[in-house]
């Protein structure tokens, strides 16, 4: 086995390690309010109805867990189809409440990994040594506080992030038609 077999072998079991804890961590964590809010939008859009207003959490998951009327979501509709999506597609035929968490999580948790990449990426695009752009990922594989604020709190911001930097990296290479669609996103 060569050297550049190695590292790729390593790189692999890497990301492998990295999407591993972050699913086992976004199966079983997550922000008492905030996934209850989530969880409850994704039950009102997939019901067809506007996830902004009060709803009923508690007796919609028939949990303590959850309190008894609970705001709805406050983000923009991608985000609250997106979670009528998981609703139907996880929740809707299994009834695991850790599925449906995980599911809800799932497009940070690969934002996560997506942004190992695209800044790795750009570091070498930018004249990084290969070493140096090699911390880089996996920094990003296994930050605490990006794993923290996604898979395990349930907050979308690496996505934010990810679509950002994916816009401004277009923007630099005069990309600008693509750039202004991701940034609309």
């Amino acid at each position: 086995m060569n050297i550049h077999s190695r590292i790729e072998t390593r790189r692999i079991l890497a990301l492998l390690a990295s999407l591993t804890l972050q699913c086992i961590i976004g199966l079983f964590l997550g922000h008492q309010y905030d996934m209850g809010v989530f969880f409850t939008a994704g039950y009102v859009v997939s019901k067809g109805l506007a996830p902004y207003g009060m709803f009923p959490a508690r007796s919609i998951f028939s949990h303590p867990g959850f309190l008894e009327e609970i705001p709805g979501i406050g983000y923009p509709p991608l985000w609250a189809l997106y979670l009528g999506l998981s609703y139907l597609s996880v929740y809707g035929p299994t009834e695991n409440i850790f599925a449906y968490n995980l599911a809800i999580k799932l497009p940070s948790i690969l934002s996560n990994i997506g942004l190992a990449f695209i800044v790795e990426k750009i570091a070498v695009y930018e004249g990084m040594e290969k070493g140096t752009s090699n911390k880089i990922f996996y920094f990003f594989l296994f930050n605490p506080f990006m794993i923290y604020i996604s898979a395990a709190w349930g907050q979308f911001d690496s996505l934010v992030v990810l679509i950002t930097i994916l816009a401004m990296n277009d923007l630099f290479r005069g990309r600008a038609k693509r750039s202004g669609f991701l940034l609309a996103l």
